[in-house]
């Protein structure tokens, strides 16, 4: 179920229209531990992680972390691709 969740997670980012000034990069890290997926998504310059975990798919949300300055929030799923849209816009 994470699986699915995550991959259409991806998928929807994936499809975002962003304007030409900003690079979009989206992967899917299932086999690396979130210290090792962290410091990955940190390394390739991106702006943003997004968190999937269990409780997170349970609670039909996610957790969107500013990898600028370490704040993390809890989102509803179906608001992540909106407002991944509107940080990076």
């Amino acid at each position: 179920m994470i699986g699915e969740r995550a991959s259409s997670a991806a998928s929807d980012l994936r499809g975002l229209d962003f304007d030409d000034q900003t690079r979009q990069r989206v992967e899917l890290n299932p086999l690396r531990g979130l210290k090792g997926a962290m410091r990955a998504a940190d390394r390739s310059g991106a702006s943003y992680a997004v968190v999937l975990g269990d409780r997170d798919v349970e609670d039909g949300g996610a957790q969107l972390k500013d990898l600028a300055d370490g704040e993390q929030v809890a989102l509803p799923l179906a608001d992540l691709v909106i407002t991944v849209k509107e940080k990076l816009s």
